[in-house]
């Protein structure tokens, strides 16, 4: 892989790019990977295709997102509950990215449970804590019925619980709410993952609505192809670097000898990006720097960066 997770080289010395199709997107192209030739067999150029060709599948593949939103779902139209994790995959985000715009709503999540063995409490605010705000045990076998509990259930601190699932942990949960004051108390406690959660469609279908209107224009999606047409390699002897073109540029005289990652490091720290911009930008610098070698300002062809 010459240090590049993307960009291998064929029996033929030909370099080529791996891009790994998002599972949201995996039925629509049809295929869970796709390979593409940069037609280069020079390590250095093929760099800079295989960053072409990465920038033009990202694209694409926003351009299908974007639609997949604005479209219309039938699997969430309509009253009635839905699984999280079928409703992010007809929306087209991820169940964790879903479980967050739940948060933020302030929506109800619930789950199924079989068989529970547990204290049935018609009013769990009617039961005695401890100082630490624990169920005194005493108070529950006095006041609740002994019972073994099937059904949908409510979690305890909803915002607690999908916090957890947000970053893709498991929620261990010991008491379930069944409407606004009952509850069972568990005798065991019960693991649950978002996968085994539903919410209701009208709360799916707005989210669907709020990051339809904030999705810029898609551009026009290129129809998924098994091989994406290499863009023709320019010439070094044709293509001068930014150094050629700016000779008399003062920032690129003082700073021109620095590497890319130094020069991104001082511009991130004169930015006042919020933590979702921040982690995009330094994925796509991080992107460009292992494509690049990690470059000096210099030697980095202004074309490249253009594109």
């Amino acid at each position: 892989m010459q240090g590049v997770s993307c960009l291998y080289r064929r029996p033929s010395g030909i370099y080529a790019v791996r891009l790994v199709v998002p599972k949201r997107l995996r039925e629509s192209i049809g295929r869970t990977e796709i390979h593409t030739s940069t037609g280069v067999r020079s390590l250095a150029v093929a760099k800079t295709e295989a960053l072409r060709i990465q920038l033009h599948w990202r694209k694409h593949f926003q351009a299908m997102d974007a639609e997949k939103l604005r479209n219309e779902c039938p699997l969430i139209a309509g009253d009635g509950m839905i699984s999280v994790t079928a409703a992010a995959d007809a929306i087209g985000i991820s169940p964790g990215a879903l479980a967050g715009e739940l948060l933020n709503d302030r929506v109800q999540v619930y789950a199924h449970v079989q068989g529970l063995p547990c204290w049935s409490v018609p009013d769990l605010n009617d039961i005695e804590r401890d100082y630490e705000g624990g169920l005194i045990l005493n108070d529950v076998e006095a006041k609740g019925v002994r019972a073994i509990h099937s059904g949908m259930v409510r979690f305890l601190d909803n915002r607690a619980t999908l916090g957890r699932f947000v970053v893709g942990e498991r929620s261990v949960e010991s008491v379930l709410r069944l409407g606004e004051r009952a509850a069972v108390i568990l005798d065991d406690e019960l693991e649950v993952s978002l996968s085994e959660c539903v919410t209701t469609k009208a709360a799916v279908a707005q989210v669907r609505a709020r990051l339809a209107s904030s999705m810029p224009p898609a551009s026009p999606a290129v129809p998924p192809a098994t091989m994406m047409p290499p863009t023709p390699p320019a010439s070094p002897a044709v293509a001068p670097s930014i150094a050629t073109h700016t000779s008399s540029d003062p920032i690129t005289k003082r700073q021109g000898s620095k590497r890319f990652s130094d020069l991104f490091e001082l511009y991130k720290q004169d930015r006042s990006w919020k933590e979702e911009q921040t982690r995009r930008m330094t994925t796509e610098a991080g992107l460009f720097k292992d494509l690049m070698g990690d470059p000096a300002l210099g030697d980095i062809e202004k074309e490249t960066v253009l594109e």
